[in-house]
């Protein structure tokens, strides 16, 4: 009705130029609030009845891509700063143990070589949204795995009395979560095909 000026002066009141070449300013903020607040969100998400899926997954994708963008940050700077503080062991993310459904779909994961049969696996999964399989655990799950298999002071395995995965099986991980994400993508409706 007023020509957009009550949503100029709004823009300007909250520090924004929504004026000649400038847009709504944003300020920034570190990959960790988006990370937790994605956290949130899949939280409460996940204790309700019934959600929007498609934010769900939307969500998911954000939440990994920060993790992600955060892992190589900190490797390319050689510095934990700017790094998000991430659960990135086993203990950290869970403190009693892992959940049972997304650990028993990873260990069947696991056996098959196909990366196709596993995206296929992934899909069926993540869209029937079982009740004991929950797509923003499998990522958490996946991560803290493969994290903790490339410590090379791994505590918790030491004090297990077990020994770190082989090569052939961390790779086998780093597949299934690269396949996750891809599948994430297609069920956000975020890629490119």
């Amino acid at each position: 009705r007023d020509g957009g000026q009550g949503a100029k002066r709004a823009a300007e009141d909250a520090g924004g130029d929504n004026g000649a070449g400038g847009g709504l300013q944003v300020p920034p903020c570190p990959p960790s609030q988006i990370f937790e607040a994605c956290e949130d969100m899949l939280l409460q998400m996940e204790a309700q009845e019934s959600f929007d899926k498609l934010l769900y997954y939307r969500l998911c994708c954000v939440r990994e891509e920060c993790r992600d963008f955060s892992r190589e940050l900190s490797s390319n700077t050689g510095s934990e700063e700017g790094a998000l503080s991430l659960p990135d062991t086993v203990s950290q993310a869970y403190a009693h143990a892992l959940p049972q459904g997304e650990l028993a779909l990873v260990k069947e994961l696991l056996k098959v070589g196909d990366g196709g049969k596993v995206e296929a696996l992934l899909r069926k999964s993540f869209a029937e949204a079982k009740a004991n399989v929950a797509p923003h655990k499998l990522m958490q799950v996946l991560f803290v795995l493969i994290h903790e298999s490339e410590l090379e002071d791994n505590q918790r395995l030491k004090l297990g009395g077990t020994q770190r995965p082989s090569k052939q099986i961390v790779d086998q991980m780093r597949m299934v979560r690269e396949r996750g994400m891809t599948v994430l993508y297609e069920l956000s409706q975020l890629s490119a095909s």
